[in-house]
């Protein structure tokens, strides 16, 4: 180990143990099904969901009750101990994340963060916007402008 640099491996979390999710974590053709039932809500039913995207990336953050439940979306929490580090629902790293998040924070010191599994990434979270309907106009212009290309 070197630096920040460290070993780690995912580990599931027993069904019984797993949190409730706060976040909705979609890729590709699932990340397209999730901003089309955003698209969809009304927009009072969408006013407590903040959204980050990125290329074919959608992460809607809120309470449970209000976050959509599409196929092929999979869901996001804050860990238990550090708030600022979130992770899948279904998975745990296997080291402690205080440890984990000091290696984290040498490498992408951008905070809140989302570490995800498959694909391995890591997600900043610091520039969450209202999930309004310009900002969702604003996603499907890049989406297309993007697949244009």
């Amino acid at each position: 180990m070197s630096g920040s640099a460290m070993s780690w491996r995912w580990r599931p979390i027993p069904e019984c143990d797993i949190a409730s999710p706060q976040a909705a974590v979609a890729f590709g053709d699932a990340a397209e099904r999730l901003l089309k039932r955003l698209e969809a809500m009304p927009t009072e039913q969408r006013r407590t969901l903040m959204l980050t995207a990125g290329e074919r990336l959608l992460v809607a953050l809120g309470r449970e009750s209000a976050l959509p439940w599409v196929e092929g979306v999979e869901y996001a929490r804050p860990d238990a101990s550090i708030r600022q580090l979130w992770l899948p629902t279904k998975w745990q790293p296997d080291v402690s994340t205080d440890a984990l998040s000091i290696a984290l924070n040498a490498r992408a010191p951008a905070w809140p963060m989302l570490l995800w599994r498959e694909p391995a990434l890591i997600i900043p979270l610091n520039r969450q916007l209202p999930a309004g309907d310009e900002l969702l106009a604003d996603i499907r212009r890049r989406w297309s402008g993007a697949c244009r290309s």
